[in-house]
């Protein structure tokens, strides 16, 4: 595939004249295509095309907005480009924090990252994924969750701990069947091959400890599986 990409990133700070109270605006516009490489045929992709991040803090609490512009493919091969349709305003993220003297609370639809480490962690595990941005990076990749969270932490001792509580259960976003997504699914099941489930809350904690040697983490989360078992889909015909 060849991939051209333009990337303008616009950065703007607002800074109020009262020292409690701090708003903050930053964004970034992205323009690029994928085509193939034998006919040069555009592959119709979802993309975010503008993402934008808000933020005011007064004193203890702050309040943080990220909100993106997506293109998503919604026609047949002949589509155009200039399709309203094919447009779609997505709030990625609304939540207030409480800052305290031994870490933070935040309440509303937030991203979480658990673990060490960006990529693949075995104690990231809270939020949903979006398989439409499968290729992206860290957080682009994620589904924030409505939820009551907190990180914890020691100011004399290398001890982290946190918890998450939601009355939502989220699930992975699967690509489009009219998108051109690289790796196909065998089967892809009906809405009413989908069982229903009457318990939906979720909830966990972890705790970290970050020594010079020693990177040591545990973590306990209650929820269902995100994504559907494909030994669990009646594909026969009826």
């Amino acid at each position: 595939m060849l991939k051209l990409l333009l990337m303008i990133t616009l950065t703007t700070f607002l800074m109020s004249d009262d020292s409690d109270n701090r708003s903050l605006f930053t964004g970034n516009a992205n323009f690029y295509y994928i085509s193939k490489l034998d006919d040069g045929q555009i592959i119709r992709m979802p993309y975010r095309m503008l993402n934008t991040t808000w933020a005011n803090q007064h004193k203890n609490f702050e309040i943080i907005g990220k909100m993106a512009l997506e293109y998503q493919p919604q026609n047949n091969y002949s589509y155009r480009m200039d399709d309203p349709q094919d447009f779609l305003f997505d709030l990625r993220e609304l939540y207030m924090t409480w800052f305290l003297d031994f870490g933070d609370i935040r309440i509303g639809k937030q991203i979480q990252s658990w673990g060490f480490v960006d990529e693949n962690s075995p104690l990231d595990n809270t939020c949903a994924y979006d398989y439409n941005f499968l290729f992206e990076a860290g957080a682009e990749r994620k589904i924030a969750t409505t939820t009551l969270s907190a990180d914890l932490y020691s100011s004399n001792l290398p001890l982290r701990f946190g918890f998450t509580m939601s009355p939502f259960h989220s699930i992975n976003r699967l690509p489009a069947s009219n998108s051109q997504f690289p790796i196909e699914l065998p089967v892809v099941p009906n809405d009413y091959q989908f069982i229903e489930s009457d318990r939906s809350n979720e909830y966990g904690a972890y705790f970290q400890l970050t020594t010079d040697i020693i990177d040591l983490g545990i973590s306990y989360f209650s929820g269902y599986d995100r994504i559907y078992n494909f030994a669990g889909v009646n594909v026969a015909a009826t």
